[in-house]
């Protein structure tokens, strides 16, 4: 049986140009097997052109409203399962003003105190609505709601590191969630004053996102789903497919995949690490998961590609772009091998 891998990785390539490099010199980044895979690999453009959009590509059973991304999760962590509890996503984020502007960052990370004094704060406000925001750890709050909420929303990998002004909540319930987010900002700004050691940079604000009602099932042709996110575990449970956390490389997914089942199949691999680190304006961050995606994965991935044990790889990033590379692809030799660099830029120029 064939063994493909299908890697979902935004944010890999970004867009730059030579004359527009950032604040980050490219030019000590030396990642050979990545290069390689890349510049051997087929190129295809996808309509698929976006994070979403590519998620759905891979499932099918979804409407065309967004990603229920808050009852995904709360589906993988096992809460409430009711006709009387909606889930969204209610991330702490923190709001950076200037002058003209408001641009969602993610926040430094409290300790574990700070963060349940801010909660307790809120569901003692939120409980004239009976709505409760549930902790699942520092990054990811979740707000349960007696009733749907007629909003969309933005998802949180779209917004990091943007003006919120035009990526707020939209639709008929709108106005009511705008004055609950600055209510919520308000609430935490006076709480976080009776705090001490409050370290800067930290939660001042909430993003609600991820709205919608869980499908009863999905389908997918991938077997093996890999990804620390919660909602793409809720997904492989409503798909009826397996679904393990986001291993340290490739040599070890690889190992789990044979304990559990068969490394023969087809492997989702998600990870947003690079997406979030860039938008974020955390160039070293996205430096350091470039390296470890170098070490842990591209490079035993050219291995187990020469040797047969990997029949095929895509790599799609989430912006149209998706490379394809196979034992054969490998071997075309007027495809040369070029820089990392020079693939970042020859992308943007």
């Amino acid at each position: 049986m064939a063994s493909r891998l299908y890697f979902i990785l935004p944010g890999l390539i970004p867009h730059i140009t030579r004359q527009h490099q950032g604040p980050l010199s490219l030019a000590s980044l030396q990642s050979p097997a990545l290069s390689k895979c890349l510049s051997k690999a087929k190129l295809l453009s996808w309509r698929a052109n976006n994070i979403e959009a590519v998620i759905k590509s891979y499932v099918a059973g979804f409407d065309q409203h967004e990603l229920p991304i808050g009852a995904l999760g709360a589906l993988a962590h096992q809460y409430e399962q009711s006709q009387s509890a909606h889930w969204l996503r209610a991330d702490p984020i923190y709001l950076q003003a200037d002058h003209q502007h408001v641009y969602c960052q993610p926040p430094k990370q409290l300790p574990d105190p700070m963060l349940q004094t801010l909660v307790a704060a809120l569901n003692q406000f939120l409980a004239q609505d009976n709505c409760q925001i549930v902790m699942h750890n520092a990054q990811q709050w979740y707000l349960r709601t007696p009733h749907s909420p007629q909003i969309s929303c933005n998802a949180l990998w779209e917004c990091i590191g943007r003006e919120i002004h035009d990526l707020l909540p939209s639709g008929p319930d709108a106005p009511i969630w705008h004055r609950l987010l600055t209510e919520c900002q308000m609430l935490i700004e006076n709480t976080r004053r009776g705090l001490t050691d409050m370290p800067p940079l930290s939660i001042n604000g909430l993003w609600f996102w991820g709205n919608g009602p869980c499908p009863q099932q999905l389908m997918s042709n991938i077997e093996y789903f890999w990804s620390d996110e919660p909602y793409i575990k809720g997904i492989a449970q409503l798909a009826q497919r397996s679904s393990q956390a986001l291993p340290k490389g490739l040599v070890a997914l690889m190992q789990l995949a044979q304990t559990h089942t068969s490394v023969s199949g087809e492997h989702l691999i998600f990870d947003l690490q690079c997406h979030l680190s860039w938008q974020s304006g955390d160039y070293l961050g996205w430096q350091a998961t470039i390296e470890a995606y170098e070490q842990n994965w591209f490079t035993p991935l050219l291995d187990l590609i020469s040797a047969n044990t990997i029949d095929e790889a895509v790599i799609n990033l989430a912006d149209g772009r998706e490379y394809v590379l196979n034992k054969h692809y490998l071997r075309y030799f007027w495809r040369k091998n070029r820089k990392f660099t020079d693939l970042i830029y020859s992308q943007g120029a």
